[in-house]
């Protein structure tokens, strides 16, 4: 089957409110982007695996002619990414049978003594793939999503979290501080990041950045919806420094963590549990992803 651009009738089926503005400014991003959409339908037309896909998403191709990971990308840029994006998780997919779209890949559990009180899940970014086709999220007991990081593989091989949330819903900041002292003292945007460190290694990319304030796409409309994230102090935290790429601010995070040595020694324990469980989660993923996936750059 032939994969063609998908048509405004799949603007219906989307979760925003279908307007007429909406219509127009579609149509105006196609006419402006046409040959990036003719560039793109041969590339997917050239596997079955991205064909799937975008059956299974069709609007997710929305972000070749509107926006990706960054809202400053011009049309070049924000196509490239979107292909690097798309090339690394079929490459994934070869070397390690994992189809994130198909089946979300669960990376660590959170218990209470014997019963599980939230699950970390590798898979697919269903809230919007402006921020990324591919999400890391945690989950209670009972599916209901709490944190978010979306993510993107770029054409420098890097590791680029475009999003981090949390819900501000009535009874999430009780949440939150439980769910800090399952982990040890982090937070759960802290663990959310540590864990994308992990999988920067294990994925073979060059370093993990985050996206800064200023080019993140939906910071403004996600507090609206009832998400939020101050995104220079994540980073700061996650010792990020400022760095240029391709013409863009980003923040570099280290992959460090602190000694030992530099930790109160009432708070050693504490620590030691904490690099324990992630030492466990990189072999987790070391074992799911790196012992098998030879990334190859194009």
């Amino acid at each position: 089957m032939q994969y063609k651009f998908f048509g405004p009738s799949c603007l219906k089926d989307s979760k925003s409110k279908v307007t007429i503005s909406r219509y127009v400014r579609y149509y105006l991003r196609k006419i402006i982007f046409y040959p990036y959409v003719k560039k793109f339908e041969k590339f997917v037309n050239a596997d079955l695996f991205f064909i799937d896909f975008f059956q299974k998403y069709p609007v997710a191709d929305y972000v070749v002619i509107k926006r990706f990971c960054n809202k400053n990308f011009n049309a070049t840029q924000r196509y490239n990414h979107v292909i690097s994006d798309l090339s690394f998780m079929q490459r994934l997919y070869s070397k390690t049978g994992t189809c994130l779209w198909k089946k979300r890949v669960e990376v660590w559990s959170i218990k209470n003594e014997d019963e599980i009180l939230y699950k970390l899940f590798l898979e697919k970014n269903i809230e919007t793939s402006e921020e990324g086709f591919w999400a890391l999220v945690l989950r209670d007991k009972g599916e209901t999503r709490i944190y978010q990081a979306t993510f993107t593989i770029t054409p420098d091989n890097n590791f680029l979290i475009a999003s981090v949330q949390g819900s501000r819903e009535s009874g999430a900041n009780e949440e939150m501080k439980v769910l800090t002292k399952k982990l040890f003292g982090l937070r759960p945007s802290s663990f959310l990041i540590e864990v994308l460190k992990i999988l920067t290694r294990a994925f073979g990319c060059n370093q993990t950045l985050g996206i800064s304030p200023s080019l993140q796409i939906r910071s403004t409309k996600g507090l609206k919806k009832g998400f939020y994230a101050d995104y220079d102090r994540i980073w700061l935290e996650s010792y990020g420094e400022l760095i240029t790429v391709s013409g863009h601010h980003y923040y570099c995070l280290a992959h460090k963590q602190k000694s030992i040595e530099e930790v109160s020694s009432n708070k050693r324990l504490m620590y030691k549990r904490r690099f324990e469980m992630l030492r466990q989660i990189e072999d987790v993923c070391n074992e799911k992803f790196k012992n098998s996936l030879v990334l190859t750059i194009k």
